[in-house]
């Protein structure tokens, strides 16, 4: 299942680190092949799901690179951020993701002068909410 969203928040600890725009949630149910001999059929049973969430961020300059460092600490990190993604703005009533996960990726790029901050977070545990 995919989602999108046009707006959303990353939080840390409860507090919001960022704004984050086309957002892209991917969900994932995985099935384990169960058949017997002699079946006709594949026979599929439920297994792990698991979550990713790819997005850009508004680049701060005074953060910039702020996600760079967060892929670099994930190893070491105690606690992971929490993505709340929006159908069309940040308006509580508009949610249709929330999951807590880390960040995996981080890129900043500099086309023609301008700064864009992409950024990967991969979920932990199921998703808090889904519309």
């Amino acid at each position: 299942m995919r989602l999108q969203g046009k707006h959303g928040k990353l939080l840390y600890g409860g507090i919001v680190i960022a704004d984050i725009y086309e957002v892209s949630v991917e969900i994932n149910a995985g099935v384990e092949e169960a058949s017997a001999w002699g079946d006709d059929w594949d026979v599929n049973l439920p297994e792990r799901g698991n979550w990713r969430i790819t997005a850009r961020k508004y680049a701060v300059i005074a953060n910039l690179g702020y996600f760079l460092t967060q892929v670099a600490q994930t190893p070491t990190a105690q606690i992971p951020v929490t993505v709340v993604v929006y159908q069309n703005t940040a308006d509580p009533s508009t949610r249709v993701f929330e999951g807590g996960g880390w960040v995996t990726k981080g890129d900043i790029s500099l086309p023609k002068g301008k700064i864009e901050e992409t950024l990967e977070v991969t979920g932990t545990g199921p998703p808090v909410y889904v519309a």
